[in-house]
């Protein structure tokens, strides 16, 4: 019996062992649980938070860069307004500085004009004021010549006629030109110097028309700011480029004004510059025709010491030959006698008949006047005989060019020259190419007109 009480409380103490045992299990794997609810909670809390700490990075990284973009947006547009208020004013003074420009020599124009009517005029006194009159009128074409190149420029239509150019022989007909342009301006104080290698000629394909026109505007610029001293010019290349140059002992300028030398409608307006004339438009078309040709301009000055600019171009090698160009006979209304020939002016304006008719009367030449294109069309139909038309361009009911078509389906030996206002680059070539067989531009050179006529009628 005692055995059997020690085996059950043995039994019961098993019992109670495995029963706490089980307990103690599944406490044990509720804590487990429990601990792993809370890292896993833990660790989704980690991540919400660090998923919200990158995002709020990011949103703040954006919103940093939305203020900084309109923090730019604002100066852009602030700099935008300044520079829009600074046009108006540069475009403002550039309107009236150019009004000054253009009353100037009309004011001489009309001004001699009128005297020359005055009957006690002396012979010498006529001569004088006819003299002023050309001399303004010409300065006037150059300043309309500016005004037309400007605006081809921004509208971006300049034409490039590309050719073999010598650049030794160009240099070499600019000199003397040069020369007479500082004689007409009494700068006598100057010397011109040309500075070219000419043992070894430099020919590069490019467009001679715009290197003169490019020289042109540089060596005027410098004889303007030039009262002393010299001008020198001249180009020199460099394996693949060509540099040119010109160099002059004149005003010089400022670093402020040499940042601002080659904007548009800008003009430099110093107590010194003052002094001289311009609209300010000649460097800034420089500038462009260098760029448009590949090229870069540079500018070095000092005040009181000079300046010197300096292009560089791309040299291109010139593998066509160089076009020779007619020489053009030069004719004189008196040593020619044209009484046998008869030829046909087609111009709407009467004052430029009148002028072309005076021209050439000495010539004693037989003219018909035809006011627009269809009555040159009538005057052909009546199978007039004429040895050369004088072609206006713009003309009322039929312009000139198609008056010119409808010749030359029955008639392709007459000679054609087309005369017209429109004397921008490229106008020649155009007019040549349409079937005119040649092209004087107005305001018309009596000594260019009388050459160009007798090349066709002396032949």
């Amino acid at each position: 019996l005692a055995d059997i009480g020690y085996t059950r409380k043995e039994n019961e103490l098993l019992k109670q062992q495995r029963e706490f045992t089980l307990l103690e299990m599944k406490r044990q794997k509720l804590v487990r649980n429990f601990a792993i609810s809370i890292i896993f909670f833990l660790v989704v809390l980690a991540t919400l938070m660090a998923i919200f700490y990158f995002k709020s990075r990011k949103l703040n990284k954006q919103l940093f860069k939305e203020i900084d973009q309109r923090k730019q947006t604002e100066e852009d547009l602030k700099k935008a307004k300044e520079k829009a208020e600074e046009s108006d004013t540069l475009k403002s003074a550039f309107l009236a500085n150019m009004s000054h420009e253009i009353r100037t020599p009309l004011n001489a124009i009309l001004g001699f004009s009128s005297l020359l009517v005055e009957p006690d005029l002396t012979k010498e006194e006529r001569q004088e004021f006819a003299g002023l009159v050309q001399t303004s009128g010409k300065s006037l074409l150059m300043l309309v010549n500016d005004i037309i190149d400007i605006a081809k420029i921004e509208a971006g239509q300049i034409t490039i006629q590309t050719e073999a150019c010598n650049l030794n022989e160009l240099f070499e007909k600019l000199l003397p030109t040069f020369n007479e342009e500082k004689n007409r301006l009494e700068k006598f104080q100057i010397k011109l110097i040309k500075k070219t290698k000419d043992l070894v000629p430099v020919i590069m394909k490019t467009d001679p028309g715009r290197i003169q026109q490019i020289m042109t505007n540089l060596v005027g610029n410098a004889m303007k700011f030039t009262e002393k001293g010299s001008i020198e010019f001249g180009f020199d290349r460099h394996g693949k480029e060509v540099e040119f140059f010109v160099k002059d002992t004149g005003i010089g300028m400022n670093k402020e004004d040499v940042e601002m030398i080659f904007e548009r409608f800008v003009k430099l307006d110093s107590d010194t510059t003052k002094l001289y004339r311009g609209t300010g438009l000649g460097l800034a078309i420089t500038k462009s025709l260098v760029e448009i040709l590949g090229g870069k301009i540079y500018v070095q000055s000092k005040k009181d010491k000079g300046s010197e600019f300096r292009f560089i171009l791309p040299f291109t090698e010139a593998h066509d030959t160089i076009k020779k160009k007619k020489q053009v006979k030069i004719y004189d209304t008196d040593n020619v006698n044209w009484q046998s020939k008869h030829i046909l002016i087609a111009e709407n304006e009467k004052s430029n008949f009148d002028y072309l008719k005076k021209v050439l009367e000495k010539t004693r030449i037989n003219i018909t006047w035809a006011k627009n294109g269809k009555e040159t069309l009538a005057y052909l139909d009546d199978k007039y005989q004429f040895e050369l038309i004088l072609m206006d361009i713009k003309m009322p009911e039929i312009d000139g060019i198609t008056a010119m078509e409808e010749i030359r389906k029955d008639n392709q030996s007459i000679p054609i020259i087309a005369q017209t206002a429109q004397a921008l680059a490229g106008e020649k070539e155009k007019y040549l190419k349409l079937g005119f067989n040649a092209y004087i531009s107005k305001p018309i050179d009596k000594t260019e007109l009388i050459s160009l006529m007798g090349s066709f009628l002396e032949e």
